[in-house]
């Protein structure tokens, strides 16, 4: 019988990038978010910027604003959090944190200049 390997992603993604995704496929704006959860609009670009992590009165409001539940984003959360432990207990400082678009953005520019350092000519 062939074990089961448990699949672990090599980053751990912020979960305001799943927020930055809600309201990109809903067209809603930080201030419109913040006002329908009862939050400081500043809270929430600092969320989806991932300086900010979602607390049990941070998922209340995203459960009013957004309909998913509060129990939704303290699951991410706490996969979050869990999968940082374990990539810098493993990788240590070579661990990449995810946080946000910018860190999404960040992290696809590093590929694209190793890649292109990889195919450069020797001496360039």
């Amino acid at each position: 019988m062939e074990a089961k390997k448990k699949f672990l992603m090599p980053v751990a993604v912020h979960p305001g990038a799943l927020v930055k995704d809600w309201m990109d496929e809903k067209g809603v704006a930080a201030a419109e978010l913040a006002a329908l959860g009862g939050i400081p609009e500043v809270s929430v670009r600092r969320i989806i910027e991932g300086r900010e992590d979602i607390t049990l009165a941070v998922a209340a409001a995203l459960e009013r604003a957004t309909g998913i539940s509060a129990d939704f984003w303290m699951r991410v959360q706490k996969g979050y959090e869990e999968d940082w432990v374990r990539l810098t207990r493993e990788k240590g400082a070579k661990a990449i944190r995810l946080t946000g678009v910018q860190g999404l953005e960040a992290k696809q520019a590093r590929s694209a200049r190793r890649h292109s350092a990889e195919l450069a000519p020797a001496g360039v």
